[in-house]
């Protein structure tokens, strides 16, 4: 029998016709979105704090969550989302329950999230500046170290907006370099001040670098 139907030509519109995406800012797949939200078991109030082009933010839409927010520090982001949730709408005559504005991650209760309002927060987040692939080693552990620097400091916040028992779904950057991988120092970092990680691999596999890995052929950078 059959149980379900991917409905393929809707994710590809949802991918390619929509008006604003933005290579150098990442480009998280629809349906790896989906399925990020999917884990928050959540159709409340979510954010995306590094929204970018919206990807996030229109599946949101297709899960019927309460309300979706999302912010930037970047005005293009902003009103590429913008004009993205503007065409969804149009294009399948659905109406999406949204805020979104500019925001440093760290001014989010200065610029209007209130405290414990927030079910839940799924984002890709910043994966730093675009690799040519001709980066030294010492560039790169700058990096990693400074976007740790920024992670730690937005959970920080995010401990704050989000309601009790509610969930984080975010994925890190993991830069290549060498062949070898280099990982951000963050989430002991952050289960230090008070989150806990789920196991979503089994007991068995759970260590520090029991992680669940996105990655496309020929990127520097995985998820």
């Amino acid at each position: 029998r059959t149980l379900a139907v991917q409905d393929f030509e809707r994710f590809n519109a949802l991918d390619y016709d929509r008006p604003r995406v933005d290579s150098k800012s990442g480009m998280t797949p629809p349906k790896l979105s989906k399925i990020m939200l999917n884990l928050t078991q959540s159709r409340g109030i979510v954010l995306d704090p590094f929204c970018g082009s919206g990807t996030i933010l229109l599946m949101a839409g297709e899960l019927d969550f309460q309300k979706i927010i999302g912010s930037d520090i970047s005005e293009k982001a902003i009103a590429d989302s913008q004009e993205n949730l503007k065409w969804y709408e149009e294009r399948f005559n659905e109406k999406i329950n949204n805020y979104i504005f500019k925001s440093d991650v760290k001014n989010l209760i200065q610029e209007g999230i209130e405290k414990d309002s927030v079910d839940c927060i799924v984002s890709e987040g910043y994966l730093g500046q675009p690799l040519k692939g001709d980066e030294s080693i010492d560039f790169i552990k700058k990096q990693a170290e400074e976007l740790e620097h920024l992670y730690f400091n937005s959970f920080i916040v995010f401990q704050e907006i989000l309601k009790q028992n509610s969930s984080i779904v975010m994925s890190f950057p993991i830069f290549i370099i060498d062949r070898k991988y280099i990982y951000l120092d963050i989430i002991k970092k952050i289960e230090s001040i008070g989150f806990k990680r789920l196991d979503l691999l089994g007991k068995k596999y759970l260590n520090e670098r029991s992680n669940l890995v996105y990655k496309r052929s020929g990127q520097r950078v995985l998820r």
